[in-house]
């Protein structure tokens, strides 16, 4: 049986519990209120991650099988939105987006006790943000400061956000927008490992990575087959264009020292503590300001 608790913040919205089991800790919608119960930026953010009675972001089981294998503290986000589900899984993140407008779920009280409510670590969780362009020249952030860059349906991060990485670090990344596939042509990165759907964690096995980005004729991804499958849509590829395995999300190593995948990594157990907003301070990332919530 699982334990059953009331989320602070979340039942002054909706009426739900967190239900904390094997399968790890979700929290499951059981009547929706007036949306003036929440505030207008934690309610953005169900509106477009946690659609329906009872709905989970999908993105949870991945981030969870991600920290199972690798201890990743420092997180980039570029082009996020209002997606603050990593700092569910991640103590320290920051958040890069073009749109000043959606910057107002980062310093949201309420958003900020969600997340402190939910987390799965027991570190002091830090959340910051900053509107900027990662295409630009100027560095958006500290170069080479990051244990992990999260790509998520917002166009070309790989490539100009690789030098913020530290070596050995890593860049999770989906099949939006062709991303993966310049993440496998960039000589910087290496594929480490390959997202499972049906058993939700990631495979590292050599065989399972060494089919992706092969066609079923046993050819390697190039710049032009690339160049062709951003033409079409994934429906109508030619088969010389079709892969022998496809994921939804891929992992990928900056080469040069750091620690390697730990399989047998294990999470913490998680510390429920009471909800606090600190004062605004200073991080590592220069020229910005975070909340901390411990």
């Amino acid at each position: 049986m699982g334990l059953e608790r009331k989320g602070s913040e979340l039942a002054a919205g909706r009426q739900c519990v967190t239900r904390m089991g094997d399968e790890g800790m979700r929290t499951v919608t059981k009547k929706v209120c007036p949306q003036g119960k929440l505030s207008s930026a934690l309610s953005a953010y169900f509106r477009s991650y946690a659609k329906g009675a009872g709905a989970e972001d999908v993105h949870v089981p991945v981030f969870r099988a991600l920290k199972r294998i690798q201890n990743l503290e420092q997180v980039l986000y570029p082009g996020c939105h209002r997606h603050i589900t990593p700092s569910l899984f991640f103590p320290r993140v920051h958040y890069v987006d073009c749109d000043e407008k959606v910057g107002d779920i980062y310093r949201d009280a309420k958003a900020l006790d969600f997340i402190n409510d939910n987390k799965e670590y027991t570190q002091q969780t830090v959340v910051s943000f900053s509107r900027g362009d990662f295409f630009s020249s100027s560095p958006v952030v500290e170069e080479e400061y990051f244990d992990l860059v999260i790509s998520l349906s917002a166009g070309n991060v790989s490539e100009p956000c690789g030098r913020y990485l530290k070596e050995g670090g890593y860049l999770l990344v989906n099949e939006a927008h062709g991303d993966a596939y310049r993440a496998y042509l960039d000589q910087r990165f290496e594929l480490a490992a390959v997202y499972d759907e049906d058993s939700q964690q990631f495979d590292t096995s050599s065989d399972v990575v060494k089919e992706c980005f092969h066609t079923r004729g046993g050819e390697e991804l190039t710049k032009a087959m690339f160049d062709e499958i951003m033409l079409k849509p994934k429906s109508r590829r030619p088969n010389k264009l079709r892969f022998q395995r496809d994921a939804m999300f891929y992992l990928f190593r900056m080469k040069g020292e750091g620690k390697a995948i730990k399989p047998d990594h294990v999470q913490p157990s998680e510390l429920q503590v009471p909800s606090r907003i600190q004062k605004k301070r200073r991080t590592g990332v220069r020229g910005c300001e975070c909340n901390s919530v411990s």
